[in-house]
């Protein structure tokens, strides 16, 4: 008999050795993408679409899979037994079509907790993200997720990165004895899980993941496959992952990976619209000897386990022009760098001494989605740093500051927002209620550079003194306008910028805005300031009785041209401690600068990026 690592570091298939494995095995698995759909326009009629295909799979090293999917094909279901995937089968007058999912080999390399990352060749042109995403989709399958055989106990949680994220899982594993041995003896092959999990003499192993998806560290873009190829569901909707569940079954002669996703389907004006059922399924019908020697791939391409961010899919139409007025027919998606930098500094006389002074650096990109006179926004792609100045560090430790970045950047990627939009800027600012009150003020000092305070329908350029009476308070602030005499920069975007209470104004001079916050007296809110992200993140758990809250001074500086929008802001503000007595200063800056915009092209549903429902009907569960 003849041993090869089927999944590497945890299941061996023993095979005979009667056949010549010269090159060693080929595994052939069988798999299956259905989608089963239930919405309104249906009138609750349930629905579905099958993608079927195989996946050849062959050991280049003890820690590579090289595989190949062939023969994809598609085709409508018949739907006999709801949001159960087992009962939807391939409709009898249906036919079965091409489907493009990824055509040229791809690596699998693993690691003791399952899937490390994917390898391919580079080529030219450049291997759709679509195609990449298919590969992921359904190789993922072979994951396991964590290091079986350091745990020996039934149920345990750990991380996994998963095609829809890096999640809080709780794994389940169980073994039972199994009845239908017989029924699998065609498989000419035995498998064996490796090292402390033991052989399968009799039994069945079922491990069960339950993904939490409201505890996720990372979160990508929602990529499924086969969705809108049959018109089943348009793109525009928004998704709402609901749950994600996953099952793998092992036997002596038998291996069978599945993974379930549910999701609620939303309107733009976030009306539901039903519910829509993904499935996903591996099952390894043959191991037989391969019949030449692997290529080496000259020019390799590394690729994580999560998602790329759709960029076409070509089995529906695909736009190339970005000046195609059909290509925005589903909206414009734009997003904005932002940096923030603060320092905070202790009074000599009240704190110095116990406390090192500290800066503070964030990173992130916050994209949104403009309807009507609300933007639909999410942060993504974080980087926190936090560190100490000078050679003494005293108080807070570095692990506690290191555990404070991790925090500040889960709070930012936790939750989607919604801005509400006036003629004179931001209004408010909602944030699902899951999110703790200094999450959602961080969350809306972060994204405060957007709001411009001035409605410009009655003049352009100018000094201007406005009050905006919000839940900061009635503050004043003075505003001077003017243009610039250099013509703005010729960025390249797919679109121009205007003024909407002026659109036949040409911005190739941009205009210029200077603006002043004054917030002296009782009409101004000291304590519902929320202009500093850094001063509420300092603040996590302090009471208003625990500190003393002095607005300086705000500052912001904006650009507006046909080709860029800029924004840049400073704050100042005092605090002071009453429970140790100590005083210290933070100074802050913060900057936003367009980087793109581009055409709705795949499916954006960023609040399923960070699973929260944000329908109408649940907004009593947020707050401002």
């Amino acid at each position: 008999m003849m041993l090869f690592q089927l999944i590497p570091f945890f299941l061996a298939a023993q095979v005979s050795d009667k056949e010549t494995w010269k090159f060693g095995p080929e595994y052939t698995f069988s798999g299956e993408v259905k989608m089963i759909t239930s919405l309104d326009s249906d009138k609750g009629q349930y629905l579905g679409t099958g993608l079927y295909l195989k996946l050849k799979c062959r050991p280049r090293e003890p820690d590579v899979l090289r595989c190949k999917m062939d023969d994809t094909k598609i085709t409508r279901l018949n739907v006999q037994d709801g949001f159960n995937p087992e009962k939807a089968t391939p409709a009898t007058n249906e036919t079965y079509r091409p489907f493009n999912a990824i055509e040229v080999p791809f690596e699998i390399k693993f690691n003791d907790r399952g899937i490390e990352s994917y390898v391919l060749e580079k080529s030219d042109p450049v291997l759709p993200d679509f195609c990449v995403n298919m590969a992921r989709l359904v190789a993922n399958q072979l994951t396991i997720g964590t290091d079986l055989s350091d745990t020996m106990k039934p149920t345990y949680r750990s991380f996994e990165n998963f095609t829809v994220g890096e999640c809080d899982v709780d794994f389940k594993v169980t073994r039972s004895p199994f009845k239908d041995e017989a029924s699998n003896k065609e498989n000419k092959f035995d498998l064996s899980p490796l090292e402390k999990l033991g052989k399968l003499n009799g039994e069945i192993m079922l491990i069960e993941k339950k993904r939490n998806v409201k505890e996720c560290l990372r979160c990508v873009a929602p990529f499924f496959g086969t969705r809108y190829t049959l018109g089943l569901v348009y793109r525009d909707v928004l998704s709402l992952l609901k749950t994600s569940d996953s099952k793998i079954e092992i036997s002596k002669n038998k291996f069978v990976s599945e993974t379930n996703n549910e999701n609620d389907l939303y309107d733009q004006n976030r009306k539901k619209l039903g519910k829509v059922l993904d499935h996903v399924k591996l099952t390894l019908e043959s191991i037989s000897p391969a019949k030449d020697q692997l290529p080496t791939f000259i020019s390799p391409i590394i690729k994580g386990v999560l998602p790329d961010k759709c960029d076409k899919d070509p089995n529906t139409a695909r736009f190339d022009s970005g000046h195609d007025p059909e290509v925005w027919k589903r909206g414009a998606e734009v997003t904005y760098l932002i940096q923030n930098h603060a320092t905070k500094i202790y009074s000599n006389d009240h704190g110095k001494a116990n406390y090192s002074d500290m800066s503070f650096d964030v990173q992130t990109m916050l994209t949104c989605q403009s309807i009507e006179s609300k933007a639909y926004c999410f942060y993504h792609d974080t980087k926190v740093k936090s560190a100490y100045l000078g050679d003494l560090k005293r108080g807070r430790s570095e692990i506690k500051s290191v555990e404070l970045d991790i925090w500040t950047k889960k709070t930012l990627q936790q939750d989607a927002l919604t801005i509400d939009f006036t003629k004179n800027g931001m209004g408010t600012v909602w944030v699902a209620i899951e999110v703790e009150p200094i999450g959602r003020n961080m969350m809306g000092a972060l994204a405060q550079p957007l709001d411009i305070g001035l409605d410009f329908s009655s003049a352009l350029t100018g000094n201007f003194e406005t009050k905006v009476n919000t839940s900061r308070g009635n503050c004043r602030s003075k505003f001077l306008v003017t243009r610039s005499p250099a013509l703005s920069h010729q960025k390249k975007l797919p679109a121009s910028l205007f003024l909407v209470a002026r659109p036949d104004e040409d911005l190739n001079r941009p205009i210029e805005i200077s603006r002043m916050m004054e917030m002296d007296g009782d009409k101004c809110d000291d304590r519902a300031f929320y202009y500093s992200f850094f001063m509420n993140r300092e603040n996590r758990h302090t009471k208003d009785t625990d500190v003393e809250i002095k607005f300086n001074s705000f500052e912001n500086f904006m650009t507006i041209s046909n080709a860029n929008f800029t924004s840049f802001s400073k704050v100042k503000v005092s605090m002071t401690d009453h429970r140790d007595k100590s005083k210290y200063i933070i100074e802050e800056s913060a900057s936003l600068t367009l980087q793109k915009i581009e055409p709705m092209l795949c499916e954006k549903d960023k609040y399923n990026e960070f699973n929260r429902d944000c329908s109408s009907e649940e907004i009593n569960n947020y707050a401002g």
